[in-house]
């Protein structure tokens, strides 16, 4: 390794949601924290940018300055028809422009050491810190080391202790410049056959795009120009202009995204929701938990990854697991499942609701009489054509 260049309380790998708010919450706490991101502040991020309540809520500052709307309706749709709306007397997602938003949160940090362009290109493990070696040559030692290196992580892949399983999705987006722009997100559950579509509106015009939670991203591209052809009303300039990128939720409840002096936090650990895609407050959420987690004077260092990795599995992984049951219900029969959130006004109140993150999962499914009887209809229905298949 180069030559050694500081000692910090924290290095940080990645400066987005989920690397800026750790540096922030550790660094606001009086610990020395290094950002390594890979490409120059601020930087590009795909996303649709919606920032739901319960993300606006756990984020301990004022993030109005980054919003650009603010959206208490959801339109929902099946390739352009039957539509259904719900309509929340207050807002419940905002929408920003990821770039800025990232960035915006890094800044509220204090005295963080940030170096930005520069690839972390090895990790060395030792007894009471971990050496990270620089693109440039250079060498920091830090006492913890926090990976927030979103879906394209490769590094966690070659640390020991750490286990992290992940099931890939992908999504595409461009923005449409289409004016004036209405404060309300449409959802297509027609669109591609294992997604979903959206339209966020931004203050320069609506992030159009479509993701699916498994497969890959070769069909998206013509299931979103199929989307827009149908819609007729969000082409542009930028429609060429088509970007992809990867989504990563955890496989299952059982992984430990730490061990040792490492953490593993945001996308980087999976930690996405598979129906929504959301991954804003599962990042801000685990850089919370990590925070806690090394601030906790009362855990011994030797303690501090098992103590994450449980409380990751009890606050997240779970309601991850209980996302990709529900994603895989809708997406397998999707008109059929449509069809229950377009008839029944409380199954389309609940699903508004977990869409927006109003609740958890686990508070919509507990004693919800709707879901139990969509259940037992899709059980029906599976099991009539099992039936009819054997015949």
């Amino acid at each position: 390794m180069g030559i050694l260049k500081g000692m910090y309380d924290a290095i940080i790998i990645g400066a987005g949601v989920a690397g800026s708010y750790a540096a922030y919450k550790l660094s606001s706490a009086g610990l020395k924290v290094c950002v390594v991101e890979r490409f120059k502040l601020p930087r590009e991020k795909l996303c649709a940018g919606g920032v739901s309540i319960r993300a606006k809520e756990l984020i301990d500052f004022d993030i109005t300055p980054m919003i650009h709307k603010s959206v208490s309706s959801i339109k929902f749709g099946f390739r352009n028809d039957k539509f259904t709306d719900y309509q929340s007397d207050k807002p419940v997602i905002f929408t920003v422009n990821r770039k800025d938003f990232d960035y915006f949160i890094l800044n509220q940090g204090k005295d963080i050491d940030v170096m930005d362009g520069v690839r972390a290109r090895n990790v060395e493990q030792q007894r009471d810190s971990v050496a990270v070696e620089l693109s440039s040559g250079d060498k920091i030692q830090g006492r913890w080391l926090v990976l927030a290196t979103g879906a394209l992580d490769n590094l966690t892949k070659s640390l020991s202790g750490i286990k992290i399983k992940k099931r890939r999705g992908f999504g595409v987006e461009f923005i449409s410049h289409k004016t004036p722009v209405t404060p309300e997100i449409y959802i297509d559950f027609g669109f591609p056959v294992n997604g979903y579509s959206w339209v966020f509106p931004r203050n320069d015009g609506y992030m159009v795009g479509c993701g699916n939670i498994t497969g890959n991203g070769r069909e998206l591209t013509d299931a979103l120009m199929s989307f827009v052809k149908l819609k007729g009303e969000y082409a542009s300039d930028n429609v060429d202009n088509i970007k992809g990128h990867p989504i990563d939720s955890a496989c299952n409840y059982k992984i430990k995204p730490a061990a040792g002096r490492i953490f593993t936090i945001g996308e980087a650990a999976g930690l996405v929701d598979s129906l929504t895609g959301e991954g804003i407050y599962y990042a801000a959420y685990s850089a919370d938990i990590l925070a806690n987690t090394i601030l906790d004077g009362t855990i011994e260092p030797q303690k501090k990854a098992a103590a994450f990795n449980e409380v990751i599995k009890k606050e997240i992984l779970k309601e991850i697991k209980r996302s990709y049951s529900l994603a895989r219900f809708i997406n397998n029969k999707r008109y059929f499942a449509y069809s229950l959130i377009y008839k029944s006004s409380n199954l389309k109140k609940m699903f508004f609701r977990v869409f927006s993150g109003q609740i958890k999962y686990s508070e919509a499914l507990k004693g919800s009489f709707i879901l139990k009887k969509a259940g037992v209809l899709w059980s029906e229905r599976l099991g009539h054509y099992k039936k009819k298949k054997t015949r």
